[in-house]
């Protein structure tokens, strides 16, 4: 069992680096993390659309200033954040039905 909880705290540990890496990352364009997560969601060649839910004027006013973030959003800092998530997935090879007559 003592097994099993190192595990989940050194998993905890690598989320909790990941948001801080974004959050210092954001700081450095002048926004705040989750300004940050909608432009990169609106930036995302995969992404087709994009719904916020907001529980507050305030808190969609924030939401929608992510929209200022776009220009900034350079290849570099896409990769950046790709760095930081460790996370992009990987497309399977396109299959074609001329390989397989």
């Amino acid at each position: 069992m003592l097994h099993l909880r190192k595990d989940l705290q050194d998993e905890a540990r690598r989320l909790y680096d990941k948001a801080r890496d974004i959050s210092n990352l954001a700081e450095k364009l002048g926004c705040n993390a989750v300004q940050l997560s909608i432009a990169w969601s609106l930036k995302h060649e995969p992404v087709q659309c994009l719904l916020l839910g907001a529980t507050s004027p305030e808190q969609l006013h924030q939401s929608l200033q992510a929209l200022q973030l776009l220009p900034r959003l350079s290849t570099g800092v896409m990769l950046e954040i790709e760095r930081i998530l460790e996370n992009k997935p990987v497309r399977p090879p396109p299959i074609s039905t001329l390989a397989l007559r």
